[in-house]
């Protein structure tokens, strides 16, 4: 703290006369400097990790030491978040201290700690093991504590408190839905799912075997479970058929509202809100990142202690340096890539951002030996002999199979081969190394990867020596090689960069994603460990037997009911010797001493677990579910598993039947625990996945378009996807024929396309109604509809090309698309008229499908429909990139996969059709678990896989009459064991996979789709709006119009690209309009399609406003981004057209019409002038002429005086002479000369 805080301080304590109040505000103020001191804080995080350590040390099978001291530490954690709690509130005052949620949160964990403690006090207070309590479970959340030290987590988390009130109102929401629909359920299903051996509905009674569904309605909280297990897809297709089986087409339709209700509506605006309301939250990032974690803390405590701790810490900060310039120069060279465009100036390599590439050593010259390598490396032959050289390495590798013979034939071949690449690979490195020098080389993390690629060709070589065999596993790292083709593509390679770079926002979203298993996972070992096992011989199995288990008596006949199981089944319900009845202790009398209580014999008054007494009648204690809880690692793994929403129902139903450690389930033990486990998947599956994805796709878009970019910006770049998809429309002229000209009317009918849409509707509705088994009249009446309609499609078809002709309704995607479907259709229909279906064998099926094509057709008739499947189109170029990089990681998982577990014996998920034995199918089965289908209970087979061939696991080499390395019929079953690599291969697969690649390759699809709403400014319809009104003025599909053209557009169009329904539409303000746009002129007097619409996209993105718009359009010209939108635009066209277009003097818009102004005002001032040196002139003309004329009636005056004449007067030549210079002939006059001006 500084002097000048210590003398406010001590200033406001020197005005206080009360003694009292005066120690008061000193113990206060002592206290403040303690809490707000950062050894106080770093105490509270060591404890608080070190009670989070103690907590996940629970495990099962301790011992009882271990109990001891970790309810020790336990307690005096609780006493020191007890002094620190009194502590924060003498320091802030208990109102301050409520105010805080974090506060409000650690004192309800406080409190529920001290509940637990005095009715479940530790082994050091009153001499006896504590229990487990659902309280001490709850001390997990000190973890949380954790989180909010971590600056990114911090935010979060008061991102979530902050949405706390929305998320609440929500889940009441959820509750109500779910409620509706269970007590819905208990009406329809409630006693009725129960059915015998031939899974035929049984009336409840109870009298006989049957099988009872665990997913039930037959009370409220199994109903509530039910439902919410089918909105999380887990196993809902078996309660769908068995509430088909005992409600009929009801039943069908209350599973499938659920689903599309319930997960379609409910869960994903569930998800939406919550991914928005905490991403507003942590996009206001913090500006301050020097701040201490201290300061967050003691802001949350009282403002005027943080004000003192401001005043501690308070330093001069600088401010950071930014380039607006050089990030937009970074965002649109990321911009040419996400529109697929040709790039301008490559962008800058890994290396290009820390300079040039540097030699150990660095030198002036450079010798002829490195100059001659590095012209050799950077030689096109060179690169596309490495090239080939991978690609054939790629396509070894898939052949590769630890099954093969290596010493004959492909598996001999492919030895080899891996030796020659571990050479070839070792001297291409060894060359790259001395072109550009070993620093050069390791700063490029491509070269890097290229060179462990390397080093692992040669290890795997030298796995081949008796030395090292052990690491033979390591043979599989040679699966990498195909990552070099990252490197040789460009695509990819942005993509790949992108995603490394995005890196540290994943790990902190990762980092919490931990923190919530963690919690989670130290609840589960509390509840769980031990407890879902269970003995081979037990309630669920020998109820269905005839002969009772060996610990009943012998001449048992009964209908195990309830009280039956508690009398005789002392293994589910195990009793001391002494009290046992006579007959029981008859019945344990030989397997009692083999049975053990811990580490001894059981005493005569010690309880035997339910497992001491299953192994002692010599049956195997065995797992329920293949999910463990019986230490932190395995809770943690198995929630991750249940994260995927794959086997969580299983696993809710397991824990509800736990008793306890090594202890028999019994059925519907603890009811309450599926509540436990709803809450876990809403926070696990729904909240902490789509937090995570949310994350992702952020920083992707960050990192793609820059953290400087503006809004107006991102929306520009994502318009020219679209923009560049639309072209100018050639609208045929009426044809002259009357065949044609009556076609041509015919199908420009309004009524046409609503005939058309209708037999399509209609036909797909002919198509779905088709059943398996249906009547002969059925099938004569779909034939002949489908006859029908494929007659209504042909004439179509035939009308168009009539009306339109061949080569310009062939010149339409969709009419040629139209065109396919017909044609397929007529195949279809013909071809089992001309042959018989029999002699066609399945291409009669495939046939057959072709007509499923006529239901695509409804894509260009139906507005909305064809407007997401022309953004789909526009997104196929980024699809195709991350498509491809997926695929590569399908490659590399397959390859890996088949060199680690190729050897494991075939069992019930480990199959022909689901193994690791050849690359296609392993390729097969790992496309189907990225969809989550299954894949904890395959990862625990193979984990747990030991044949009883194979006891000792034993390595098996190749064998002949071994299936796998010889299939031949009758060939002996391959029985290798499993292996513990299938925990991390599995767990790396289906994150890289399931929630990273899936999500981002789902997100390009759906940020394109959301862009075409009507929320967004330029929409689809805007776009076809424009291509029509353009159409009017340029029927030819030219791509030019003139100026006044485009006025004329602008008046017809509405807003955003146009004036109409302004109260400003005027030929004026359109040339004003037009005077903004960024477009070219074109010969003075022309504009083109591929300028306009990008430029009126602009201006309406920025609102209108011109600054923004001419800021964005002079960094697009400068960064050459305009050039690029061109060069993609002139790729559409043909040669001549695009040498035309080029062949024109072009000029920006602003600047014609500037020269325009400047020429006018020019003319019109050269015009006065020269109006002003005509009247001159004539008003010159006109003075001589009069002067004339009066000299001219002089002397006819003069005369006729002299000749004593009558007076004349000179009115009329006077007169004569100003007729001769009237009003209309000097207009006449003025017109002559500005017609000649």
């Amino acid at each position: 703290m500084d002097a000048a805080a210590m003398r406010r301080v001590e200033a406001h304590l020197s005005v206080t006369t009360a003694s009292s109040t005066r120690i008061w505000y000193r113990i206060r103020f002592q206290t403040m400097h303690l809490v707000g001191s950062r050894a106080f804080h770093r105490l509270g995080l060591a404890v608080t990790t070190l009670n989070v350590t103690v907590l996940s040390c629970n495990a099962h099978g301790m011992s009882a030491t271990t109990q001891y001291w970790i309810e020790t530490l336990n307690f005096f954690c609780l006493v020191y978040y007890i002094l620190e709690t009194l502590l924060k509130m003498v320091a802030a005052g208990p109102w301050r201290y409520f105010r805080d949620g974090f506060n409000r949160f650690d004192f309800v964990t406080i409190a529920l700690g001290i509940l637990d403690t005095v009715a479940n006090p530790p082994e050091i207070v009153d001499g006896n093991p504590g229990r487990v309590s659902p309280f001490a479970a709850l001390r997990a959340l000190r973890a949380i504590k954790i989180a909010k030290s971590i600056k990114p987590l911090h935010r979060l988390l008061v991102a979530i408190m902050d949405a706390s009130s929305e998320i609440g109102n929500f889940l009441v929401f959820l509750f109500l839905f779910i409620y509706i629909y269970a007590l819905i359920g208990i009406e329809l299903f409630a006693t009725r799912l129960q059915f015998d051996s031939s899974n035929r509905p049984l009336p409840f009674n109870g009298t006989h075997p049957m099988y009872q569904s665990r997913s039930n309605f037959d009370q409220i909280e199994w109903a509530v479970f039910s439902v919410f297990q089918i909105m999380t897809y887990d196993n809902w297709p078996a309660a769908l058929y068995n509430g088909w089986l005992v409600a009929g087409w009801l039943g069908v339709l209350y599973f499938c509202s659920i689903i599309v209700l319930g997960v379609w509506v409910v869960m994903n605006v569930f998800s939406a809100i919550l991914v928005e309301s905490v991403m507003a939250g942590t996009s206001a990032q913090s500006t301050d990142d020097d701040d201490d974690d201290v300061e967050s803390d003691l802001d949350d405590l009282a403002p005027d202690l943080a004000v003192l701790h401001r005043a501690y810490t308070m330093r001069v900060r600088r401010p950071r340096p930014s380039s607006c310039s050089r990030s937009l120069r970074r965002i649109f060279r990321k911009a040419l890539h996400a529109i697929n465009l040709p790039q301008i100036a490559p962008a800058p390599s890994v290396v290009d951002l820390h300079g040039p590439p540097t030699t150990a050593v660095q030198v002036t010259h450079v010798s002829w030996p490195r100059r001659a390598a590095r012209r050799l490396v950077s030689h096109r032959f060179w690169d596309r002999s490495v090239t080939l050289i991978i690609f054939v390495s790629c396509v070894l590798t898939a052949l590769d199979s630890p099954l093969l013979d290596t010493h004959q034939g492909l598996g001999y071949g492919i030895e080899k081969a891996n030796m020659v690449f571990a050479v070839v690979f070792s001297i291409e490195m060894a060359l790259h190394l001395f072109a550009h020098g070993v620093i050069a080389y390791l700063r490029d993390p491509w070269s890097v990867l290229d060179g462990f690629i390397v080093l692992v060709s040669l290890l795997s070589w030298a796995l081949g020596s008796s030395v090292i065999s052990s690491l033979r596993a390591l043979r599989s790292l040679r699966a990498l090689r195909p990552l070099r083709v990252i490197n040789k593509m460009p695509q990819l390679k942005v993509v790949v960069n992108t995603l490394f770079r995005c890196l540290p926002e994943i790990g902190k979203a990762f980092i919490f994603f931990l923190f919530i298993l963690l919690i989670f996972g130290i609840m589960t070992v509390m509840f769980f460990r031990g407890a879902l096992a269970s003995c081979s011989t037990s309630p669920y199995t020998y109820m269905t037997s005839e002969t009772p288990p060996p610990w009943f008596p012998r001449d048992y006949r009964g209908s195990y009911n309830a009280s039956d199981l508690a009398q005789y089944d002392l293994m589910s319900y195990p009793r001391p010797w002494t009290s046992l009845s006579s007959s029981a202790q008859a019945q344990m009398a030989d397997v009692w001493p083999q049975i053990r209580c811990n580490d001894h014999s059981c005493d005569v008054h010690e309880t035997p677990t339910s497992r001491a007494v299953c192994e002692a009648f010599n049956c195997t204690w065995t797992n329920v579910v293949p999910q463990r809880f019986d230490n932190i690692f395995l809770a943690m793994g198995s929630l991750y598993e249940l994260t995927t929403m794959e086997g969580w129902a299983a696993v809710a139903i397991a824990s509800v039947d736990a008793t306890g450690a090594d202890m028999q389930p019994i059925k519907n033990t603890n009811p309450a625990m599926l509540f436990f486990w709803i809450f876990f998947m809403i926070a696990g599956a729904f909240f902490i996945t789509n937090l995570f994805i949310a994350v992702l796709c952020d920083s992707f878009i960050r990192e793609n378009y820059g953290v400087l970019v503006t809004d107006e910006q991102i929306s520009w770049i994502k318009m020219q996807q679209r923009v560049l998809a639309i072209k100018p429309v050639v609208v045929f002229p009426s044809p002259a024929q009357p065949i044609r000209r009556l076609a041509y009317k015919l199908v420009h009918w309004r009524g046409f396309d609503a005939v058309v849409i209708a037999c399509i509707l209609l036909n797909m509705v002919t198509m779905a109604v088709t059943y398996y088994g249906q009547s002969e009249t059925m099938t004569l009446l779909l034939n002949a509809l489908n006859y029908v309609f494929a007659a209504v499609f042909v004439l179509e078809c035939v009308l168009k090309i009539t009306a339109f002709g061949a080569a310009y309704y062939f010149a339409d995607d969709w009419n040629r698309f139209d065109f396919a479907v017909v044609f397929l259709t007529v195949v279809s229909l013909v071809v089992p008229l001309v042959f018989a279906t029999e002699s066609l064998g399945p291409v009669a099926t495939i046939i057959r499908v072709f007509r499923v094509g006529r239901a695509l057709r409804l894509i260009n008739h139906a507005k909305l429909i064809k407007a997401m499947f022309d953004t789909i189109l526009v997104s196929l170029p980024a699809v195709a990139n991350v498509t491809a990089l997926l695929m590569l990681m399908y490659y590399i998982f397959a390859a890996v996969g088949v060199q680690l577990f190729a050897k494991v014996g075939f069992q019930n998920m480990l199959n022909p059709h689901q193994n690791f034995q050849t690359f296609w199918i392993a390729l097969q089965t790992l496309i189907g678990f990225s969809t989550g289908e299954n894949w904890p209970n395959f990862l625990w087979e193979v984990y747990n896989r030991v044949p009883a061939t194979n006891p000792t696991c034993a390595e098996r080499v190749y064998n002949a009459s071994m299936c796998g390395f010889h299939t031949v019929h009758e060939c002996t079953p391959l029985d290798g064991c499993g292996s513990s690599l299938i925990l991390p291969y599995m767990y790396l697969f289906f994150f890289v996979m399931g929630y990273v690649g899936i999500n981002v390759f789902s997100g390009i699809v759906v940020d394109a789709i959301g862009d075409t709403s009507n929320a967004a400014v330029v929409t689809n319809d805007v776009l076809e709006a424009f291509t029509l009104a353009w159409s009017k003025f340029d029927p030819q599909g030219t791509g030019m119009v003139t100026l006044d053209d485009l006025a004329h557009i602008l008046l017809q169009l509405p807003p955003p690209f146009g004036l109409r329904t302004t109260p400003h539409a005027t030929m004026k303000a359109a040339q004003r309009r037009m005077r903004d746009l960024h477009i070219d002129v074109y010969d003075k007097q022309y504009v083109h399609f591929k300028d306009v619409p990008r430029a009126l996209v602009l201006q309406a993105v920025s609102s209108g406003d011109r600054q923004k718009m001419l800021e964005c359009a002079q960094i697009m010209e400068d960064m050459g981004f305009a050039r690029a939108f061109d060069d993609a635009w002139f790729k559409k066209c043909d040669k001549a057209k695009t040498d035309a277009l080029k062949a024109f003097e072009t000029a920006k818009a602003r600047h014609h019409f500037a020269t325009e102004l400047i020429a006018r005002t020019l003319l019109d001032h050269v015009r006065a002038r020269r109006q002003l040196k005509a009247y001159a002139t004539e008003a010159a003309n006109e003075g001589t002429t009069q002067e004339g004329a009066a000299k001219e009636a002089g002397k006819e005056d003069g005369e006729a005086a002299k000749k004593g004449g009558a007076s004349v007067t000179a009115a009329s030549p006077r007169r004569h002479v100003r007729s001769a210079t009237s009003p209309a002939q000097r207009h006449k006059s003025r017109s002559k000369v500005k017609h000649k001006a």
